[in-house]
């Protein structure tokens, strides 16, 4: 069986329930894996890397699947070229909060990125994310954009929190809120929108199948 090692949960059991059932009920809206992978929720990016390193060792059939954290280079970057695959261990390895080497055994389809964050994939589906929110959504607050990757950490998090701070559910709050939007997302629109975001579902296609 195909196991996704997913940057995402916290420290909790229900937190991290809540991470699997998002990332599996995402991918299995998308249609791609015919075969549903199992979705390890590793709480810390550093847990999820440890923890696909142990599995890879161990001769699993694994993927890792974290956040960027920090943009990344326009030589390892896909949405450059999109006929690129991209080069994410080069990424991990060269940014100074990780230092992350590459495994023997993993080639670059082993990982994943989610750039900069989950929520950069959040706002792929602009018209979900205010359904979800209800009244008093500021849509506005966050500007439809070609590529939502291509929007910082720090900026993403401030556009989500403005356009929300008035709604229904209240501020955007990523334990309460990011993985009941994620399950719910139109993955199609995702996928169109996000270069790494397909490059994970193309990915998954492949080998789930």
């Amino acid at each position: 069986m195909v196991k996704i090692y997913v940057e995402g949960g916290g420290d909790t059991k229900a937190l991290q329930t809540k991470c699997r059932q998002g990332f599996s009920e995402l991918i299995q809206k998308s249609g791609v894996a015919k075969k549903m992978p199992k979705i390890i929720a590793c709480g810390s990016r550093k847990h999820a890397y440890d923890d696909f390193c142990t599995a890879l060792r161990a001769g699993e059939d694994c993927y890792l699947l974290v956040d960027s954290e920090s943009t990344i280079s326009a030589q390892d970057d896909i949405s450059v070229e999109m006929n690129r695959l991209g080069e994410p261990w080069n990424h991990l390895r060269n940014r100074v909060g990780d230092q992350w080497q590459r495994p023997d055994a993993a080639n670059n389809d082993r990982c994943h990125l989610m750039v900069e964050c989950m929520e950069n994939w959040l706002i792929a589906d602009l018209p979900y994310l205010e359904a979800y929110f209800g009244h008093g959504f500021k849509r506005n607050k966050i500007p439809p954009v070609i590529n939502p990757e291509k929007i910082r950490k720090a900026d993403i998090y401030d556009k989500i929190c403005e356009a929300t701070a008035s709604s229904k559910k209240g501020r955007y709050s990523k334990g309460e809120h990011s993985f009941a939007i994620l399950k719910d997302i139109d993955p199609q629109k995702l996928i169109s929108k996000c270069p790494w975001a397909k490059r994970f579902f193309d990915n998954l296609e492949r080998v789930c199948n």
